[in-house]
């Protein structure tokens, strides 16, 4: 049904004064030969009664302010929420992602960060996956642990982004600060984290299992004690050669065989993304490595016990995902 036109003024003054008289809606509406909704909304609505309604959605925006938002995405990488607080836009940041989506020179990508995988690769996948199926409170056990790099400028392919379909290239972030970047070494387990080890300059073997020393023998003697534990890593060079191997059988610590080219396997990786996350929120870079070191540390040490016992418990259904995917990747 259509909307009836506004109570002209004619029509107010005749419902004002029998409303004084104390006359219901419908019998005012009755007497000026209109409908009790009309009615209704005159008195609900009161001095705004006939004036439109504007919303910031509606804000009309130039197209300097449009080739701004453009740039914006594509050159800077910046969200739709990101846009309209720098350039502070009179229109929502639902109004910005319509405004990209119908340019057809910008489409919106995610990174591929997944490693590619060999015929051989997807075999030893299937069979690790196959040989822990029914593995349930065991992953409790495992303690997951991996290294990570940490950028000043932002994050490396945690995001989607806006790319222009014209450049022949992905678009890439310009490190304003002349780059940087922190390596730290961590591990979680549902025992607990173990101490977050900040990397400087290249790793061997040596000083590795020095790292190990420092952060998982002391973890394993004062929080582990004697429960039954498992340590994993992946098969970087320096985790699995003869050095490191003949470290971990001198300590008694039994390893768990990892498939190569797994990092959806390991639920650390999840964790590395929830911290990113956190650390680069609203587009934050840093303009010194002691500013994000800091930062790194205050966000480990605040996770809570109730994420990491969610991504161990989440290992079932990554072992079911990828014998469902026959060795391939999963959505972890």
């Amino acid at each position: 049904m259509p909307r009836g036109n506004f109570l002209s003024e004619s029509e107010k003054a005749s419902k004002a004064i029998l409303n004084k008289r104390g006359e219901s809606n419908r019998k005012i509406a009755k007497e000026i030969h209109r409908s009790e909704c009309v009615v209704r909304n005159f008195l609900k609505m009161k001095e705004n009664y006939g004036k439109k309604c504007s919303t910031k959605g509606n804000s009309k925006i130039t197209k300097r302010e449009k080739n701004i938002i453009f740039y914006e995405a594509t050159k800077n990488r910046l969200v739709a929420s990101q846009i309209v607080a720098k350039m502070q836009l009179p229109i929502t940041k639902r109004r910005v992602q319509q405004i990209l989506h119908n340019n057809s020179n910008i489409g919106f990508k995610k990174p591929q960060k997944k490693p590619m995988l060999k015929a051989h690769h997807k075999v030893a996948r299937l069979e690790y996956a196959k040989n822990h199926m029914h593995w349930t409170d065991e992953w409790k056990r495992v303690i997951f642990s991996d290294e990570k790099k940490f950028n000043l400028d932002g994050p490396d392919g945690y995001s989607s982004y806006w790319h222009d379909l014209r450049q022949k290239n992905d678009p890439k972030l310009s490190r304003n600060f002349h780059g940087g970047s922190v390596m730290i070494w961590g591990a979680f387990s549902s025992y607990g984290k173990l101490k977050l080890c900040f990397i400087n300059g290249k790793i061997n073997s040596e000083r590795y299992v020095d790292m190990l020393d420092g952060a998982l023998i002391p973890f394993l003697e004062d929080t582990v004690g004697e429960r039954e534990f498992i340590f994993q890593q992946d098969n970087a060079a320096i985790h699995v050669s003869k050095y490191s191997r003949e470290w971990f059988k001198t300590r008694d610590i039994p390893l768990i065989e990892w498939p190569a080219c797994s990092p959806d396997m390991n639920p650390i990786e999840n964790l590395w993304g929830i911290m990113a996350r956190n650390i680069y929120a609203n587009g934050r870079q840093f303009t010194d490595t002691a500013a994000l070191k800091e930062k790194i540390k205050r966000c480990w040490e605040e996770i809570p016990i109730t994420i990491t016992n969610n991504l161990i418990n989440s290992m079932p259904s990554r072992i079911f995902a990828l014998i469902q995917n026959n060795g391939g990747h999963t959505k972890y």
